[in-house]
């Protein structure tokens, strides 16, 4: 993999689609077989593209649907993502009830002059028929980079459709896409990919962003530290299930329950202690300094969410 902490940092274009609700008049009603096989074509309804594009191949985990502009003969990367849906879903939970993850491969028709850029739109929302998809646009597809792209949007439906619920009340805290650094991670891990694990280990130990404040090192004070610590995958886990169950949230007009605001740093802090069992304010000053903004915040949020514990 090559310039990670530059080319993971300018993936998602279009996180709106994955946490909004969108028109009934642009649902995808395009049926999957009783067989389980996905539809032979696949129309993208998501900010300025209604392209049609081409099922070039599909197994248990995933349909891969091309767009005219992209190389349909790049199949290295299949075999890897079919792992990485198939890890998604036992061990992250409930992703809809179509089992397949649909990859829209695109070549440069949308980035002239870039290197890639990708979106994901989540079982949630009907603008694709209550189907995952992930829609990757890149100049090369041999990039094994490409590997660590499509996890990420991955990532971005996990956070943002866990547990029946729609939205990610962290996104302002995380933005996009500290999140993905540690879920990636994570997915490597899982998979035994380690020298891919290692490799993203070492890239993100210089990764340094402006948020919550200038100099902030999620990846190396946050992330690792609590995560070797407190349970790994199954704090991860733990951390949207305990959003599901106690964060503010109300059905929305697609029939899910949805987040009905973002959170604050202190009830950032207070869900991740209660998904590692311990109180990581210590930890939290370590990553991102402490404010008696945020010392108020956490104090508010242990008594407005007392069933979150640690």
């Amino acid at each position: 993999m090559k310039n990670l902490k530059h080319t993971i940092g300018v993936l998602s274009m279009a996180i709106l689609a994955l946490f909004s609700a969108c028109k009934k008049d642009t649902k995808d009603t395009t049926p999957v077989k009783a067989d389980g096989t996905p539809p032979a074509t696949m129309k993208e309804r998501w900010l300025d593209r209604n392209n049609v594009l081409t099922r070039t191949f599909y197994d248990d985990e995933i349909a891969v649907y091309v767009a005219d502009d992209a190389d349909s003969t790049v199949k290295w990367w299949r075999p890897t993502m079919n792992k990485v849906w198939k890890y998604t879903k036992e061990n992250y939970g409930y992703f809809g009830e179509f089992k397949q993850l649909n990859i829209a491969v695109h070549g440069t028709q949308y980035i002239p002059g870039g290197y890639f850029m990708g979106q994901p739109v989540g079982y949630t929302d009907p603008v694709a028929g209550h189907k995952n998809v992930i829609e990757i646009d890149a100049a090369n597809w041999n990039d094994p980079i490409m590997i660590a792209v499509m996890t990420h949007e991955i990532g971005h439906i996990v956070e943002g459709s866990s547990d029946r619920v729609q939205g990610s009340p962290s996104f302002n805290t995380w933005g996009d896409s500290k999140w993905q650094d540690i879920f990636i991670y994570d997915v490597f891990l899982g998979l035994k990919m380690d020298k891919e694990a290692a490799a993203w280990y070492d890239q993100y130990q210089a990764d340094v962003v402006k948020y919550p404040r200038p100099g902030t090192q999620w990846f190396k004070n946050w992330w690792i530290p609590i995560y070797t610590q407190h349970g790994k995958t199954a704090m991860l886990v733990k951390y949207f299930k305990l959003l599901a169950d106690n964060f503010p949230k109300a059905k929305n007009s697609n029939g899910y329950d949805e987040f009905t605001r973002s959170m604050n740093m202190g009830e950032f802090i207070h869900f991740w202690s209660g998904a590692a069992g311990v109180d990581l304010k210590a930890q939290a000053t370590i990553a991102f300094g402490w404010t008696m903004e945020w010392e108020q915040q956490l104090k508010n949020a242990k008594e407005d969410f007392p069933n979150v514990k640690y």
